[in-house]
């Protein structure tokens, strides 16, 4: 009996070994399984993650010919703003033209009084009178060798005297009746009747509406690109649109801006233009070559540079920088770039450059 337990203990000694074994070796074909099904998809996965590409969607645009244009804000000014001075002494008699009124050149504005002019206009050609019949004599005299031409001279400088006389109380008399000296309007008036004015007190301001100018100022890098008689455009504030055409920019800038003035002419024929009003010019420059794009395209890199990115032949994305570019309702005007480009419309800020992509074109 003994002996049969003895033998029943080796034998389940013997079974628990061998299962024990069976089940380490059940595992150890597990691992491998997995391992080896894990390790195929990494390396069959990873040639797929590899290429792998975003997709963007692109404009194929061609440069057009474009104008590039400046733009000023100046404002506008009277061509010609005359102050008119009196040119005599007197008291004002007669206000002929008022603040408002539109004057031609040579119309009467006010009248001075006369005084004692007439008279003494009158006393001076008598004088003339008087002073020719003495120089006739002694100009008879002296042929005929009865008067010497130290008398002869004297007589002739008197009479010239008196002609010079003659024409200073005539001009003094004219200087009475004050005119405009351009045509316009009379934009200020500065004496009333009753007034004493003296010889170069201010009397009227009259700005001339025959011609009109916009002024701006152009910065040093634009003022050599600005050509005399370029035709331009220019809105004002109250909402009127103008052309004109560059009368004169000068050499010399200002000591504080460091600014050029631009002056451009307008026909005052043509056009009525408040003196004094905000102005928006538009200068054309050169001709060139630009893209139009949607406003949308303009993209930041990670140093701040604006610019746009376009994909390349070989796919590739690049990221090109621009610096000048015009603002309108129907895109941006784009110059500096290539001649025909691929530009990204969407999916530009979810690539960088140097990254591969496959590009579609925008319908």
């Amino acid at each position: 009996m003994h002996s049969v337990i003895i033998s029943l203990k080796e034998k389940t000694k013997s079974m628990n070994a061998n299962i024990r074994a069976a089940l380490g070796l059940t595992l150890l074909v597990i691992l491998w399984m997995f391992t080896g099904i894990f390790g195929c998809s990494e390396k069959e996965a990873a040639p797929t993650q590899e290429h792998q590409k975003t997709t963007v969607t692109v404009q194929t645009s061609q440069a057009q010919p474009y104008t590039q244009m400046l733009t000023l804000y100046g404002r506008t000014e009277a061509k010609i703003a005359a102050k008119v001075a009196a040119q005599t002494d007197g008291e004002v008699v007669k206000l002929i033209k008022n603040t408002g009124d539109a004057v031609s050149q040579s119309d009467s504005l006010l009248q001075i009084d006369l005084g004692t002019r007439s008279a003494d206009l009158a006393a001076a050609r008598a004088e003339l009178k008087e002073a020719k019949t003495l120089y006739d004599a002694a100009s008879k005299l002296s042929k005929e060798g009865f008067k010497s031409t130290t008398t002869l001279a004297e007589r002739e400088a008197q009479y010239a005297r008196a002609k010079q006389t003659v024409a200073d109380i005539e001009q003094n008399i004219t200087f009475t009746n004050v005119q405009s000296p351009v045509t316009g309007r009379v934009e200020e008036r500065l004496v009333s009747v009753g007034d004493y004015v003296k010889a170069g007190d201010q009397l009227f301001t009259v700005v001339g509406d025959e011609e009109y100018l916009l002024v701006g100022y152009a910065s040093q890098k634009d003022q050599a690109h600005i050509k005399k008689d370029v035709v331009t455009t220019a809105q004002l504030a109250n909402g009127q649109t103008v052309d004109g055409v560059v009368s004169f920019v000068s050499n010399f800038g200002d000591n504080t801006t460091r600014t050029y003035r631009v002056e451009v002419r307008v026909d005052g024929k043509k056009y009525t233009v408040p003196a004094g009003m905000t102005a928006t010019i538009n200068i054309p420059l050169e001709e060139t070559t630009a893209h139009l794009v949607p406003h949308s395209a303009l993209v930041l890199d990670d140093a701040g540079s604006m610019g746009v990115r376009v994909v390349m032949a070989d796919n590739a994305v690049q990221f090109i920088p621009v610096d000048n570019f015009k603002d309108t309702k129907e895109g941006l005007w784009l110059t500096g770039l290539p001649e025909e480009i691929k530009l990204i419309v969407r999916g530009q800020n979810a690539v960088k450059s140097g990254d591969q992509v496959m590009s579609v074109e925008d319908e």
